[in-house]
């Protein structure tokens, strides 16, 4: 059994080692399943709530896009198995950016070299691998409306801290605001340029993010 108290849920795709350069001590970052062992967001569901259970808790649990989404249901699952949630550009609500251009973001990101070379090229196999249930999971993320879940973890009292970038077309500012609303979280705003995945150029602030989560 694991002993770290403080677990992050990664985005769409994502390799756990995309967000190394980033994390503070005490951090561990799940590996998610392949498209083809988790074809639909259900699964990925499925395998939050075991990775969590794994842990001795309550933890702090947080993630990015995606893996933020994950990390709310989990919370609203069995809340008493979480210390606190940080959740970073939520995929909680409808999104309204085509995915056509979503992908076109993932790749342009791993082109620019922003991600790790070894995992941003694991991550994009792990598309191509599997490209029909990556884009299947893909559409059910973009569709996800989590409005009941919220107000489910905003019930059970959880402290939750919401951190949105102000450049960001995928979780746009004004949804990340309702999300914020709607879970009574604390909100975090940033400036910066990167949009949906601005931490990969900027990884001070979500080191800081991260480590503040836990220090409270």
């Amino acid at each position: 059994m694991a002993s770290c108290s403080s677990l992050f849920l990664p985005g769409w795709a994502a390799r756990a080692g995309l967000y190394a350069p980033g994390l503070p001590p005490g951090w561990e970052t799940a590996e998610q399943p392949s498209f083809r062992a988790a074809p639909t967001f259900a699964h990925f569901a499925a395998w939050a709530r075991r990775e969590v259970g794994r842990r001795p808790g309550p933890i702090v649990l947080a993630g990015h896009s995606m893996g933020a989404a994950l990390a709310l249901l989990v919370a609203a699952d069995d809340p008493a198995a979480i210390r606190s949630l940080l959740l970073f550009s939520p995929a909680v609500l409808p999104m309204s950016k085509s995915r056509v251009r979503s992908v076109v973001t993932f790749a342009q990101t791993t082109a620019t070299g922003r991600f790790p070379v070894r995992e941003g090229l694991a991550s994009a196999g792990g598309v191509l691998r599997a490209p029909r249930a990556a884009l299947r999971v893909g559409n059910d993320v973009r569709d996800l409306d989590l409005t009941t879940t919220m107000v489910r973890v905003r019930d059970a009292g959880l402290p939750v801290t919401i951190v949105s970038c102000l450049s960001d077309t995928m979780v746009t500012p004004g949804s990340a605001r309702h999300a914020a609303e709607l879970t009574g979280a604390t909100l975090v705003e940033l400036p910066l340029a990167g949009g949906h995945l601005w931490m990969f150029n900027r990884w001070e602030h979500f080191t800081a993010q991260l480590a503040a989560a836990t220090a409270t």
